[in-house]
């Protein structure tokens, strides 16, 4: 993890030009400018900071000036980090703001990763996209993933999985160790995220339904009820995160995946006597072909309500693909992104940048 830290982060400033920086002995660099004297600094990286006053703590912390690497920080709390006097670097954005004795350096955003089009590699809205889904899957168990396991849980072909895995490797977003049958791949979650949230997955139909109910809670209970049923109904997008990683205050309209061959009507029906409607929802029923988002979809263990009560497990798209869709959602879904994502990063110990 620290390695990789390393290595984002010489890449970054030795591209800036004029700067020198390698790694130290005593310090984790040494960073000069124009020829100038180094300075040793220590590397502290995180994955979420919910106060400017965790970043303080953790430079005051160190008896050597301090660059906190994190994923992004808002534009307000950048302003006041620059006030702080704080050195940070942003590994999402590329942004550099240091301050260390006798020098500065700041540079800008880099373009995002996210919008450079790799040519090579299929779109991953569909069936690509599943197979960069089970590879998520897979690598929280494990530092690298089997082709064929994937293969599998993806339900695709061996042919199509392995010109996948080689665009992936192409584009950086996998290494690949080994010859034969000891080849092996190790993901590259940052990497295989940036472009996955690049293509957003699959573009749904959007059908609007509205059910007689109390509350959201009451919803998802019926919800949990018919999501156990034949039918292959999962909860998607920022209502999927925001189970997951709860971050807002009260849940958004629901959007669950139906079958793409189903007619929402059905599942309107399933809710309690719903009904089909042009305004007004309060679930959102999304269709795509082939049904991509639901095959590695997965039961979120009993959660309590805000009274306290127990609800039945929901099926949920996979923490993965929750953090895709939701970051393409309007409003305060790219917070409910953002949490999910350094949540996932710091369980599993992917290194966010």
């Amino acid at each position: 993890m620290a390695r990789r830290a390393e290595e984002l982060i010489l890449r970054r400033l030795r591209a800036a030009g004029g700067v020198d920086v390698t790694i130290g002995t005593t310090t984790d660099f040494s960073i000069s400018v124009g020829g100038g004297p180094p300075v040793g600094v220590d590397l502290k990286t995180g994955h979420r900071f919910s106060t400017l006053a965790e970043l303080e703590t953790i430079q005051a912390g160190s008896p050597r000036p301090v660059i906190v690497a994190v994923p992004s920080l808002p534009p307000k709390r950048r302003a006041e980090a620059e006030k702080r006097g704080m050195s940070w670097i942003e590994y999402d954005s590329g942004l550099v703001h240091l301050r260390l004795p006798g020098l500065a350096i700041d540079l800008p955003e880099e373009r995002p990763i996210a919008a450079q089009k790799d040519e090579s590699l299929p779109s991953l809205a569909g069936k690509a996209g599943i197979i960069v889904e089970a590879v998520f899957e897979l690598a929280q168990a494990s530092e690298y993933v089997d082709q064929a396991e994937v293969a599998v849980l993806a339900g695709s072909t061996q042919a199509w999985t392995s010109r996948i895995f080689a665009a992936l490797t192409k584009a950086e977003a996998m290494e690949v160790t080994g010859t034969g049958p000891k080849k092996r791949w190790r993901p590259r979650p940052p990497r295989l995220l940036q472009l996955w949230e690049r293509d957003g997955g699959p573009v749904p139909t959007v059908t609007g339904l509205y059910v007689s109910v109390r509350s959201t809670e009451q919803l998802f209970r019926r919800l949990a009820m018919v999501t156990n049923s034949r039918e292959r109904y999962a909860v998607g997008g920022v209502t999927a995160a925001n189970l997951y990683e709860p971050t807002l205050t009260s849940q958004p309209t629901p959007t669950v995946w139906i079958p793409a061959a189903s007619p929402p009507s059905r599942l309107a029906d399933a809710l309690g006597g719903g009904e089909v409607v042009d305004s007004g929802p309060n679930v959102i029923c999304w269709q795509a072909p082939g049904d991509p988002a639901t095959r590695l979809a997965k039961h979120l263990g009993t959660w309590r309500s805000a009274g306290g009560e127990g609800i039945e497990p929901l099926l949920l798209v996979s923490p993965a693909r929750a953090v895709v869709e939701s970051a393409k959602s309007t409003g305060r879904a790219r917070e409910v992104s953002d949490n999910l994502r350094h949540g996932l990063f710091a369980r599993f110990g992917w290194l966010d940048g």
